[in-house]
């Protein structure tokens, strides 16, 4: 496989691919270039990073810190920093926590679907703009609307 035609045979053919072979064959391709993961820092995601970091062990990794976290998950995430050598990468809103519920009140109990358009959305879409790969990880069985994902559902190509 070369360059857009090797991708696009490799994405066509991507559900008959182990997560590992799909992995190997797009960080291959892409020459490791423009590529990034996002993590939640569960356990669908590490399973992706620890696959994804033995093809780029510096791979982008990208947090959504969204101010609503508990500690432990923070805890646990700066843990895994620092004891894998992770590129992390805070993808922070463009107000703090504070300015947001000062604005808003508790918007993320009145709103959710605006809290999360403000506090996730748009700091991911502004997080991938550098990239053309992003990795993560989804569960089908999470809830009905993943029930469809295909494996290049995780994973996506940027126009350039």
């Amino acid at each position: 496989m070369a360059g857009v035609a090797g991708m696009n045979e490799l994405l066509l053919d991507a559900e008959s691919l182990s997560a590992e072979k799909l992995c190997a064959e797009i960080v291959r391709e892409s020459r490791g270039k423009d590529v990034c993961l996002t993590s939640s820092f569960q356990m669908e995601d590490m399973v992706v990073l620890h696959i994804l970091r033995q093809h780029l062990p510096a791979v982008p990794v990208i947090f959504l810190e969204t101010g609503y976290h508990f500690s432990e998950l923070i805890e646990y995430r700066d843990r895994m920093v620092s004891e894998w050598g992770l590129n992390l990468i805070n993808a922070l809103p463009l107000t703090t926590l504070e300015e947001h519920e000062r604005e808003f009140g508790l918007l993320h109990i009145v709103e959710p679907a605006k809290c999360c358009q403000i506090r996730k959305v748009e700091p991911l879409m502004r997080s991938l703009q550098p990239f053309a790969w992003w990795f993560t990880g989804l569960r089908r069985e999470q809830s009905p609307t993943r029930a469809g994902l295909q494996k290049t559902t995780a994973c996506r190509v940027a126009k350039r």
